[in-house]
């Protein structure tokens, strides 16, 4: 693929990354993977995607960031775990952007403080506040 399309806009594919379909980017600092939904489910599928990742990952931590996309607010998580001993980072958001109901999951190499903690490319997607 060479390009993804995330709430009715298109994105190239930036070089080094990969896109196995056009919801999804897997590259060497990020990667990121969405969902559409139906309005009514966000009400309650993005609470149930928290408890199967608290499941799977077994100890996490979460706490709630401000997050915005395409100029739209997100409810948004920053969530950090332990896998082999290494320090793992993601950002599980959901909302409606550009009336498109979707919740997006996305993992990081490092910890997000600020806007300039997000990789460049992933910037076109989210803006942490």
């Amino acid at each position: 693929m060479h390009t993804v399309e995330f709430c009715g806009e298109m994105f190239e594919v930036p070089e080094g990354c990969f896109a196995e379909t056009v919801f999804g980017l897997d590259c060497p600092d990020f990667s990121i993977k969405w969902m559409y939904l139906e309005e009514d489910m966000l009400t309650f599928a993005p609470q149930q995607y928290l408890r199967q990742l608290d499941e799977k990952l077994k100890r996490f931590k979460k706490r709630p960031i401000t997050l915005e996309s395409m100029g739209e607010a997100m409810e948004a998580y920053w969530i950090s775990y332990r896998e082999n001993k290494v320090e793992r980072y993601r950002i599980v958001a959901f909302g409606t952007i550009n009336n498109h109901p979707v919740l997006m999951d996305g993992s990081l190499k490092s910890e997000v403080n600020s806007n300039e903690d997000v990789p460049p490319f992933l910037r076109q997607f989210i803006s942490v506040k």
